[in-house]
């Protein structure tokens, strides 16, 4: 059996989806296939904290943690 093909999600790619930038199309796109088991989404807990880090920095701690709601609700693995 074929294994499902893998994208490598990292922060700025996460930072473009979440302030509606160039790029965070793509990142919809990708999340959806993962939320249908089409792909596989991963990323490390590094690029997590690095987008939790930089939210928090430039928006405050409330914001930084309904990012946190929102990606532990996310198909990452």
């Amino acid at each position: 059996m074929a294994s499902k093909p893998t994208s490598l999600l990292d922060s700025f790619a996460l930072l473009a989806y979440l302030n509606d930038e160039q790029g965070g199309g793509r990142v919809q796109e990708l999340l959806a296939l993962a939320k249908s088991h089409k792909c596989r989404m991963v990323m490390s807990l590094i690029n997590m904290g690095e987008v939790l880090y930089i939210t928090e920095r430039t928006h405050g701690l409330p914001a930084a943690q309904t990012v946190q709601a929102l990606l532990e609700s996310l198909p990452l693995e």
